[in-house]
C-alpha cells in the first residue's frame, strides 16, 4: 500500500499521467474495505479517464492535468489541490 501511495503521489507532484493512472488504478481494491461511495465513483473516474477524446489525453500526457507553483522541480499540485491552496490565501487576506 505503501509503495501505491508514493507512485501516485510522484504521479501528482511530477505530473506523470500514464503513472497517475496505473497507480489510481491498484488503490481501487483499497476502497472496497469500508469506502463503498469511494470505489464506486473511483470506478466510474478511471472509466471517464480512458476514454478521454485524444486532445485531452495528448494534453494530460504533456504534463498539463497539474498546477505548476514555481520553475523548481516535485511542487505540481492537482486542481484540487491548488484550488483548496486558493482559497486558503484568501482566507488569510480577509482576517
Amino acid at each position: 500500500m505503501v509503495c501505491i501511495l508514493l507512485h501516485f503521489i510522484r504521479a501528482q507532484r511530477d505530473g506523470i499521467w500514464e503513472l497517475h493512472t496505473c497507480s489510481f488504478k491498484k488503490t481501487l481494491p483499497l476502497y472496497h474495505y469500508d469506502h463503498t461511495n469511494y470505489a464506486r465513483l473511483s470506478m466510474i473516474y478511471l472509466a471517464e479517464m480512458n476514454q478521454l477524446p485524444r486532445a485531452v489525453k495528448k494534453e494530460s500526457v504533456k504534463r498539463n492535468f497539474v498546477v505548476k507553483v514555481s520553475n523548481s522541480q516535485f511542487n505540481q499540485a492537482d486542481l484540487d489541490h491548488s484550488q483548496e491552496w486558493l482559497n486558503g490565501i484568501g482566507k488569510k487576506v480577509v482576517e
